[in-house]
């Protein structure tokens, strides 16, 4: 997420689990999708979390990514700007003076 002049949050999560072929990182952002599509899988889920994350993080102006190695794991990363809400439904980014009607 582009943060000028104001203040984001970033959090990532890194696991150790199998990581994900580069061949299928931009396909897991997608529902039902998953990183390991084999029929020997050995991990359940739907393949919904991925998509929801990046809906919900895009839908308050932020971005998701991952950088993966196969057999070492995965970090995945939000990045969200902050807000500061004010009295009377004004909406002020931090660092500056004025709102805006939201």
């Amino acid at each position: 997420a582009e943060v000028v002049g104001g203040v984001a949050v970033r959090v990532s999560v890194t696991d150790s689990g199998c990581g994900i072929p580069p061949d299928r990182l931009s396909q897991i952002w997608e529902s039902f999708e998953q990183g390991d599509m084999s029929i020997t899988r050995a991990f359940s889920g739907t393949g919904l979390g991925l998509a929801m994350v990046k809906s919900l993080v895009q839908a308050h102006g932020g971005e998701v990514s991952v950088k993966s190695d196969v057999g070492k794991g995965s970090t995945f990363t939000v990045c969200v700007p902050l807000r500061q809400h004010t009295k009377g439904g004004r909406v002020q980014q931090p660092g500056t003076q004025s709102g805006r009607e939201e």
